[in-house]
């Protein structure tokens, strides 16, 4: 597989415009893509589906420094690059996604403890899919990790919409 990522690398090198085109068609794609995505879904998903996109992107980077740039071991990633994740993630939820408002420190105080509570719950479930399946079986670190970020994404979504941020973005949605 690597062979073949390596040969298509050397590939667009040596072609350039080629690799300029294949990534114009690339991006008009994704536009069309979320254009149909947009259009199909309301607000609140289509906004949770790319906040979890750039958390995931945020996870990834995180990885990617601590695993491949550091060495780091895979057990020691996978907490960093939640803990960066989900500091992020609170942000984006909270004020773009389900626009919650602001009322006082205790109900702020509730909402970061259930979210991050929630995030907590997946990810042990995370932590515990990269120790089976990575260390102990030996699957590959990327294909397992994309694998659980899906399952995590799909959980947050439900804590989050009925659990943390219950209502908050249906009193700003239309």
């Amino acid at each position: 597989m690597s062979d073949l990522l390596e040969q298509a690398v050397v590939y667009f090198q040596n072609n350039i415009l080629i690799a300029v085109l294949a990534g114009i068609a690339l991006a008009g794609l994704a536009v069309l893509g979320t254009w149909v995505l947009y259009k199909l879904v309301s607000r609140e998903i289509f906004t949770y589906i790319i906040a979890g996109v750039l958390t995931t992107v945020v996870n990834l980077a995180a990885s990617y420094l601590f695993y491949d740039i550091l060495g780091w071991n895979e057990n020691l990633v996978t907490i960093l690059a939640w803990i960066v994740a989900v500091i992020f993630a609170y942000v984006i939820n909270n004020i773009w996604v389900f626009r919650s408002k602001y009322e006082n420190i205790r109900t702020e105080s509730i909402k970061v403890a259930k979210f991050f509570a929630a995030r907590l719950f997946t990810y042990v479930i995370e932590a515990l899919g990269v120790y089976i399946f990575i260390t102990r079986l030996g699957f590959s670190f990327w294909i397992i990790k994309f694998i659980l970020m899906v399952v995590v994404t799909v959980l947050n979504y439900f804590f989050s919409k009925f659990l943390i941020f219950i209502g908050a973005a249906d009193k700003g949605e239309e």
